[in-house]
């Protein structure tokens, strides 16, 4: 897991390599406040490791980034949720344990970015204060207790349906050019690029020259979209 990774030893000395310990009685439960600033290292860890997505449960929510284009955009991801939602995020936090599978979010449309934000800024009170699961107000009269790592795969998934919806476009980009253009080049390049599709990652890692990125990167170049710093970048190692 990716998180704070030192912990200070004495005045002198980083260890790099030992997991700070966390008290729970110190903190859950006690009436302390979280700290946004200056967070001691074991809070750090300890928030890292809650919100960590399991490894299983990812390959459930999470498409692999090898995954083919074509394949990936014929996946039903859930809706982005457009609706404004009235509870308040403290109230999405329970003190019960997590008792529901998480996989029925996936018939669920994922809260807002915006409401999600607000969701990661209130994780860390509400932790304190002892919260052990996310419940969700919106449906069945908000009797589920999911994990509270829910919240990492929701931010998660908001920026995989995005991409999504870039690659869509691009889908259809290349399919609108086909019926445009008649020079056989074109057509052949374009027929070229579908092609690639069916075998390129729709998030895989990719090197050029000294830009490591991903395929979405490559996205700018088969759209009218704007041209992300990566897409700059490679276009520059060619000139």
């Amino acid at each position: 897991m990716i998180g704070v990774r030192s912990v200070l030893m004495d005045s002198d000395t980083l260890d790099l390599t030992s997991t700070p310990l966390f008290n729970k009685a110190t903190y859950i439960n006690s009436g302390k406040l979280y700290p946004d600033r200056d967070t001691p290292l074991e809070v750090l860890w300890e928030r890292n490791r809650i919100l960590a997505v399991p490894k299983t449960a990812r390959e459930k929510f999470i498409p692999p980034a090898t995954l083919p284009v074509n394949q990936f955009l014929a996946l039903e991801l859930p809706k982005q949720g457009g609706a404004f939602i009235t509870s308040k995020p403290t109230t999405w936090f329970s003190d019960d344990e997590p008792t529901s599978n998480p996989l029925a979010l996936l018939e669920r449309p994922i809260p807002s970015p915006t409401f999600l934000a607000l969701l990661q800024k209130e994780f860390g009170q509400a932790w304190f204060n002892g919260a052990q699961s996310i419940l969700d107000p919106r449906y069945n009269n908000a009797m589920d207790r999911f994990p509270l790592w829910i919240i990492t795969v929701w931010s998660e998934m908001v920026d995989v349906v995005d991409k999504q919806n870039t690659w869509r476009k691009a889908h259809l980009w290349l399919e609108d050019e086909a019926k445009l253009r008649k020079d056989p080049a074109t057509l052949q390049e374009l027929e070229s690029v579908v092609e690639t599709l069916k075998t390129l990652g729709w998030n895989a890692p990719i090197t050029y020259t000294s830009v490591l990125t991903t395929a979405c990167a490559l996205v700018p170049l088969i759209t009218t979209l704007w041209l992300s710093d990566d897409t700059i970048n490679m276009l520059m190692e060619v000139l």
